[in-house]
């Protein structure tokens, strides 16, 4: 795994004790940048494990900023199961 994979993790609420300490240790501006640069870290992860991360995303309470960073990751996907998200959105 990359380091950048793991931290999208993290920020994204896959490990949630990580991501709380980052929360609160970020101003809500800088917790929402850290987010966006995590989603797009997900570019360079595995399809099925970045397309898993980035559903949750979309169905989360995320801002729609974030929202769309996502979709623009999820349209790079060469998956159907990623065509089919887009659809969906």
């Amino acid at each position: 795994m990359t380091h950048k994979f793991l931290l999208a993790c993290l920020l994204l609420g896959v490990g949630a004790a990580a991501a709380a300490q980052t929360e609160s240790a970020a101003t809500s501006e800088e917790s929402e940048q850290l987010k966006i640069a995590a989603v797009e870290a997900l570019m360079s992860a595995p399809p099925e494990r970045a397309l898993s991360i980035l559903t949750r995303v979309l169905e989360g309470e995320g801002s729609d900023e974030l929202k769309e960073r996502a979709l623009f990751v999820v349209s790079q996907i060469d998956l159907p199961q990623a065509q089919e998200l887009l659809r969906q959105t």
